[in-house]
């Protein structure tokens, strides 16, 4: 299940655990527009909801806070593991 939170962040809920790499890696190819290339950066927070002390949705969202952990860890264009 996927949806829009706003703006440009979105939530993907997967029964099983996704390799995040190739996602990462497949969202920052640049792109060409009016015939410049420009350059994308991401950001992905990922959380397992059996490691939740409660599951539910709103504590699964705990990964939106993760990524923005990451942007001030590694900056825009870098890449940070963070753990609990």
């Amino acid at each position: 299940m996927a949806g829009r939170l706003g703006g440009d962040e979105f939530v993907a809920i997967a029964r099983r655990t996704p390799v995040l790499t190739p996602l990462h890696r497949a969202l920052r190819q640049p792109v060409t527009h009016a015939g410049h290339r420009l350059p994308l950066s991401v950001s992905v927070g990922s959380c397992r909801v059996a490691e939740l002390p409660v599951r539910n949705l709103s504590d699964a969202l705990a990964a939106d806070s993760a990524m923005y952990a990451a942007k001030e860890c590694a900056g825009r264009r870098g890449t940070c593991a963070l753990s609990r």
